[in-house]
């Protein structure tokens, strides 16, 4: 049965990984697959601890495996991204997914934890929030990039200790989650990870830049926005006012256009506005479809 098979499964996997895990002085592959192991079987709450638990393991030593051994994230992450380059070199539909993931945490001891939004809960609290690019074939996903959201206030004069203590690089400084996104899109291109289109929701849809750098890419992209955005339905035409031209200052282009921008919603409810049911990729739940404007 397929269900007998997994734990077999699971060390074929690790031991292409394991090669990643050794220090200077040690091989740290065991207690890597010790962490593994436990957090797959885990239900709920999955803390070093309970980790520890399931998998037979000292919590002490499974936490300084995650917090303090030298290991390399960063090329785990990068063997993600040649073996999903390998096995979708030649697919279509696949699609790279820009999103955020939020943990509750019970305190601000955590790295980049705070008050901000957690998506899971539905409203702002104390968390620590990711922000993740996700690779999705047919009905099969991985991740295969992500960065630690800092917020702002960890880079305060003030917040100094609490960065040394915690590790941060002294060269980290703060990045919004739309920034963070657009260099894991950046490494993943230079790493060659094949991509026919790109999608985010309206929390990185909404930066002008970053729909720009999008388009200057040549990325296929679909992009959440508020309804309440303002839109040209032609493209504006830009320029300096002529009253601007006599004077010394700088003189910053602006939208000449007669034409007023009208809200997307607005848009979408105007008579003259056909839509066009796409299909957008297959998932486990279909082929789930997407109204486009024309």
């Amino acid at each position: 049965m397929a269900v007998e098979q997994l734990p077999q499964r699971l060390r074929q996997i690790w031991g292409r990984y394991r090669p990643h895990f050794w220090t200077r002085t040690r091989d740290q592959g065991a207690h890597g697959y010790a962490y593994l192991s436990g957090m797959l079987r885990m239900i709920h709450k999955r803390t070093y601890s309970g980790i520890a638990a399931e998998a037979l393991e000292n919590a002490d030593t499974i936490q300084h495996f995650m917090s303090n051994s030298p290991w390399s994230g960063r090329s785990v992450i990068d063997q993600v991204q040649r073996e999903v380059t390998a096995l979708w070199g030649e697919q279509k539909e696949r699609v790279l997914i820009l999103d955020e993931s939020a943990d509750a945490k019970a305190g601000l001891s955590s790295a980049g934890s705070g008050r901000q939004h957690n998506g899971r809960l539905g409203k702002e609290d104390v968390c620590q929030v990711g922000v993740f690019l996700t690779m999705a074939c047919g009905g099969l996903w991985t991740w295969i990039d992500g960065e630690l959201f800092v917020p702002e206030a960890w880079f305060a004069p003030e917040a100094l200790p609490r960065r040394q203590r915690i590790g941060l690089p002294e060269s980290r400084t703060f990045q919004t989650k739309v920034m963070l996104g657009w260099q894991m899109i950046e490494r993943v291109r230079a790493a060659g990870v094949p991509c026919d289109w790109f999608a985010c929701d309206d929390l990185y849809g909404r930066a002008n830049w970053f729909r720009a750098k999008l388009a200057a890419a040549q990325i296929v992209y679909m992009a959440d926005v508020p309804s309440t955005m303002r839109v040209y339905l032609h493209r504006p035409v830009w320029g300096v006012p002529a009253s601007q031209k006599r004077r010394k200052q700088p003189r910053r282009p602006r939208v000449l256009s007669p034409e007023k921008p009208s809200a997307v919603r607005d848009v979408a409810l105007h008579t003259d506005t056909v839509w066009q049911t796409v299909r957008v990729r297959a998932t486990e739940r279909g082929a789930p479809g997407m109204d486009l404007a024309r």
